[in-house]
């Protein structure tokens, strides 16, 4: 989308089952942040999708809030409902 071009992006975050809670969703959130801050991003954007309650708080946690919803079949032949959510810093 044009109008996010000069904003930093966190494509994914995948954690097996075997893997969960055990902070290492946190460790690569935090590891991607960093390094989109370091490259001097004011705003980061992600997209999740709509029913993933669990990543919606979690990335509210670290000060994302939901920007904007795509309902399946917005882009990229989405299966399900997306929300963007984006961060800035002050």
């Amino acid at each position: 989308d044009e109008r996010f071009k000069s904003y930093g992006e966190i494509k994914a975050i995948y954690v097996l089952p075997s893997f969960q809670h055990k902070g290492i969703r946190t460790t690569l959130l935090n590891f991607a942040l960093n390094k989109l801050k370091e490259r001097n991003f004011k705003s980061i954007i992600l997209t999740t999708f709509e029913r993933n309650y669990s990543a919606i708080k979690f990335y509210e946690h670290f000060g994302f809030r939901i920007l904007e919803k795509y309902p399946k079949g917005t882009w990229h032949d989405n299966l399900f409902d997306e929300l963007s959510m984006l961060k800035n810093y002050d």
